[in-house]
């Protein structure tokens, strides 16, 4: 799809819509829709009372534009119809209308994060002060950034939440911030294996490093997945006392070995185990009694101990 803008107008964004339709916003800040092969000026901002005050703007799923104007937000739909939402629960000082592919519309403002519900904007989260200011005097807006991975990213100052949530389905958010920065949070960049750059009003950039879990179980080699102990070598190894599928050693480099009677253990359910500074493995069954193996030994042997405790069953260490 190819268009030529109406002759002087200055563009700023535009957007196709379905049917071959486009939108049109200008730095004059004029909203323009192309239509049946024609541009028609539907929203002209030297003849209204309220001026679009950003060059920000996002098509909802009704294919109606979405702009910030004076203190409110402009709806402009396709038949041309109007509607300015500026009252107490709507958006205040718009800075930013965005299409998210997972939640549509949304809109990021001082009063919170809306989202475009039933042709109307919804705060989805939010809702502090909108004259509220950080220690540096920056006036805090709320944002909100769709990752890669489908999470989305919510911003209000220098504070930054990651949630899974759908935004439709969010209200407020309970866990604290991922990062918090004395100064303002403006803009996120999301690059390879997770990582997340955070770009601020006086506090410099910061890369978030996200922790990465990675699932050991019976499909990566371990014998079973009930796992009652776990224990670190000096060397890295993880140690690794289950029910049933004997003990298990985890190399740094995620191989696996696994020891059971053949290795001089009394049975399969090494449930405790506990390695000593010197590399020495000490595990306990079921059966009573304590095995060691040393760093030296390729087998478990029995450890001697008091009277008293020859029959017991040992259930840590």
């Amino acid at each position: 799809m190819r268009l030529n803008f109406p002759a002087g107008v200055d563009p700023a964004m535009a957007v196709p819509v379905p049917s071959g339709n486009a939108w049109l916003l200008s730095r004059q800040f004029d909203v323009w829709l192309y239509r049946q092969g024609q541009w028609r000026a539907l929203w002209r901002a030297g003849n209204q009372a309220f001026r679009v005050v950003t060059t920000a703007g996002g098509v909802a799923a009704d294919g109606s534009f979405w702009t910030a104007v004076g203190d409110g937000l402009l709806r402009v739909g396709l038949d041309g119809a109007q509607n300015w939402f500026g009252g107490a629960d709507d958006p205040r000082r718009v800075v930013a209308v965005r299409n998210d592919p997972r939640s549509g519309l949304v809109i990021g403002a001082s009063n919170g994060i809306y989202q475009v519900q039933d042709g109307r904007p919804k705060r989805v989260f939010g809702g502090e002060p909108a004259a509220e200011a950080n220690e540096v005097g920056d006036e805090l807006v709320y944002l909100a950034w769709l990752a890669p991975d489908g999470a989305h990213w919510l911003a209000h100052g220098g504070r930054l939440w990651r949630i899974d949530a759908d935004l439709g389905q969010l209200r407020d958010v309970a866990s604290p911030p991922v990062f918090i920065s004395p100064g303002a949070i403006q803009n996120l960049s999301f690059g390879p294996d997770g990582l997340v750059w955070v770009m601020t009003l006086h506090d410099g950039l910061h890369r978030l490093n996200r922790a990465r879990v990675d699932v050991l179980d019976q499909s990566r080699g371990l014998r079973g997945n009930n796992v009652y102990g776990i224990s670190r070598g000096p060397d890295g190894t993880m140690w690794v006392g289950t029910l049933g599928a004997g003990l298990m050693s985890v190399a740094a480099d995620d191989s696996i070995r696994a020891y059971g009677t053949a290795d001089g253990l009394p049975g399969n359910n090494p449930w405790v185990v506990s390695v000593a500074p010197d590399g020495t493995v000490y595990t306990a069954t079921y059966a009573p009694g304590l095995w060691k193996k040393s760093p030296s030994k390729v087998r478990f042997e029995a450890v001697p101990l008091p009277r008293e405790l020859a029959q017991e069953q040992i259930r840590a260490l």
